[in-house]
């Protein structure tokens, strides 16, 4: 196994050969140990005191955007109405 050390992003994202991958939030601001086997990402791990932590997956940036996100948000006043 490869271990590398990188630091999580404000976005939970890890940076491996190019590539994205999403990292559990409460990670962010850390640095963390990910372990993979030489020449295969397709199984990377976080590492904790010697210990397997969570496997983190490939951020799909295009699946990513295709999030539902409102495309209207309702402002209510303080008098309570809609405005």
């Amino acid at each position: 196994m490869v271990s590398i050390q990188r630091k999580v992003k404000k976005d939970a994202t890890v940076s491996l050969n190019g590539k994205l991958y999403e990292a559990p939030a409460r990670f962010i601001g850390h640095t963390v140990e990910l372990k993979h086997v030489q020449g295969d990402n397709s199984e990377i791990y976080i590492y904790e005191d010697d210990k397997r932590v969570t496997r983190i997956s490939y951020l799909d940036a295009v699946a990513n955007g295709r999030s539902y996100r409102p495309t209207k948000v309702n402002h209510i006043s303080l008098s309570g109405g809609e405005k």
